[in-house]
């Protein structure tokens, strides 16, 4: 089992500096498609020179890091090559690859950002030319986001074997991303973090029961949803 303590110590951070609520709320699959139900919360897993509501701190992205090293080594997870998303996830292969490395595992990183024109580019390598890969980031919701990454490093002829993120929403991401031969490691479920708020081991958590019925409601409206239209 990997660091209990650490996974209480990020979940914490999530719940009193990562969750959003509030209305408009954008993710990538609603930017697409303006008909579906926009929903009451978003993570913002990363710190304010990324995204200007962002709430946490440098040491907290340390700890979201840390916690995916510690997954990765109580899985025994052969990584072959690491690749984040624009920009989250860049962040965090870039950590990760370092606490990796004090751990004895050397690992290549794969560099993606993200043009003005929204297109991912590989714009550096770091030796590693061709090969598998695992893709990183903070949230899959999805899956979408990681398909436009997966996209970019096929063409660059590396082979995306897995997702390595922080937190997923269990929509749906996991069956969306193995249909393109890609498994989705996680070790957050969304609902672990709203638990986690609801019993109260969150002493500076300030959401509400009405936010906490809110967040359920809408996943398991748009999870029966997104199974009726399979």
């Amino acid at each position: 089992m990997y660091n209990a303590k650490r996974l209480r110590r990020v979940l914490r951070i999530i719940v009193e500096r990562g969750l959003q609520f509030g209305e408009h709320l954008q993710v990538k699959h609603t930017m697409q498609n303006p008909s579906e139900p926009a929903p009451p919360f978003k993570f913002h897993l990363c710190t304010p020179d990324l995204r200007p509501e962002a709430r946490m701190t440098e040491s907290d992205i340390d700890e979201l890091a840390l916690l995916l090293r510690d997954f990765a080594l109580a899985k025994n997870f052969a990584i072959p090559g690491i690749a984040g998303v624009p920009r989250a996830g860049t962040v965090l292969a870039r950590r990760l690859q370092l606490f990796l490395r004090m751990k004895g595992v050397s690992i290549p990183r794969v560099t993606l950002e993200k043009d003005e024109n929204g297109n991912c580019l590989v714009t550096h390598t770091g030796g590693y030319r061709e090969g598998p890969v695992w893709i990183v980031d903070d949230v899959v919701n999805r899956g979408l986001t990681k398909e436009w990454v997966w996209q970019t490093l096929e063409a660059h002829d590396y082979q995306t074997e897995a997702v390595l993120a922080v937190l997923d929403y269990n929509m749906g991401a996991a069956a969306h991303l193995g249909s393109l031969g890609i498994r989705l490691h996680a070790p957050i479920a969304v609902d672990s973090v709203f638990a986690f708020a609801e019993c109260g081991m969150s002493s500076a958590s300030t959401l509400s029961a009405e936010q906490l019925h809110l967040a359920r409601e809408y996943l398991a409206r748009e999870r029966a949803r997104l199974r009726s239209s399979r």
